[in-house]
């Protein structure tokens, strides 16, 4: 799948027609596509449940995708990571989707796992993506970036989602290593444990989007995991030790 096309492509979809479903093939596909998705942390146990709309509090959309994960470190890291590539997936193939944080399905619990998160999603038509990267509304680089080392593929990483596009990443970079970290000083009306859960989700959603731009540049690296701390403001998640360029 070439993710750095999808990547340009997506938005977060909340209106869909009434008049394009989805067939049972396709969903078939979803699950068979997301049985395939890499985690960022294989030995955090998933599932999945794919629901009608009207199964859940969510307010659009044709079905859900709900996530459930064992909760222990790095679980919403790999969440976002996991579902990011179902979103991608989904523009693949016409379908328009949205994280929906804020909406809660039937089950809390499947199969002994906690429902972390869901995306709604439904058939559109392909104009209802992006075709400019001028209408996303992002931060400029240099608020998100220091340093100018990988600047081709850093730029393009920040097109990453996040709710409220509150976009929490803030990136260190040299010639050696990119250092993503997470800013905990971002102010919103919702309490700082509800923040802090989204944008761990969000962690992961850009750890994916940037490993694909770096990987469309072919450029090697190896991912080291690193836990956060509670006191720091910047918070890092992640570090990349450049290894070089490939072919």
């Amino acid at each position: 799948m070439n993710d750095l096309k999808w990547i340009k492509k997506r938005k977060s979809v909340r209106k869909y027609d009434s008049n394009l479903k989805l067939s049972s093939e396709e969903l078939r596909k979803i699950e068979q596509a997301f049985l395939q998705f890499e985690p960022l942390n294989p030995d955090i146990k998933v599932n999945y449940r794919i629901v009608k709309t009207e199964e859940t509090s969510c307010a659009f959309g044709e079905y859900c995708f709900l996530l459930y994960s064992e909760t222990k470190e790095d679980s919403l890291l790999n969440a976002g990571y996991l579902l990011q590539q179902l979103d991608l997936y989904f523009v693949s193939q016409n379908i328009g989707s949205c994280w929906y944080g804020m909406a809660k399905p039937e089950e809390k619990t499947w199969n002994g796992l906690d429902f972390v998160i869901m995306m709604a999603f439904g058939k559109v038509e392909e104009s209802v993506f992006r075709t400019s990267l001028n209408e996303f509304k992002r931060h400029p680089y240099e608020k998100m970036v220091k340093g100018v080392a990988w600047k081709s593929a850093l730029s393009l990483s920040l097109l990453a989602p996040s709710a409220v596009n509150s976009q929490p990443w803030r990136i260190e970079t040299s010639a050696q290593k990119i250092k993503v970290y997470r800013t905990s000083s971002l102010i919103f009306k919702a309490a700082k444990s509800l923040v802090d859960y989204y944008n761990r989700i969000d962690m992961g959603i850009y750890l994916y989007i940037l490993e694909a731009c770096l990987k469309s540049e072919h450029i090697l690296y190896e991912r080291e995991l690193v836990q956060e701390k509670a006191e720091d403001k910047m918070k890092l998640n992640a570090c990349y030790k450049i290894e070089g360029k490939g072919d």
